[in-house]
């Protein structure tokens, strides 16, 4: 396991690197995926770097990649957003996907509601 942060079961977070901006980037240009997030415009792996980068450094903002123990592949993204440290307070976002090898297309796997995780 490369840093893990929370281990389960299947799967583990590890706090969100910027050598992610690949696995990102497929992901919030997947059709099915844009649409969940609400995102409008295409995503470019330097488009992807700087946008984690931001999210990496803003003071109220802690993500993580989900990745799957058996293979050691992402296979989501989790964060929380808007963190008040005094009131322990906060907004969780959840995305999921897990990306085929050597192709730009995505397939949605549940791993979020499985209690064994």
């Amino acid at each position: 396991m490369k840093n893990p942060f929370l281990i389960g079961k299947k799967i583990y977070l590890r706090p969100l690197e910027i050598e992610d901006s690949d696995f990102i980037c497929l992901g919030e240009n997947d059709e099915k995926i844009r649409d969940a997030l609400f995102l409008a415009l295409p995503m470019s792996p330097s488009t992807s770097k700087e946008k984690i980068q931001k999210q990496i450094d803003a003071p109220d903002t802690i993500l993580f990649t989900i990745v799957l123990q058996e293979n050691e592949t992402p296979v989501g993204q989790t964060g929380l957003f808007r963190v008040d440290f005094v009131s322990r307070a906060d907004k969780l976002c959840f995305s999921n996907a897990q990306f085929k090898p050597n192709s730009t297309s995505c397939k949605r796997q549940k791993y979020g509601g499985d209690k064994n995780l």
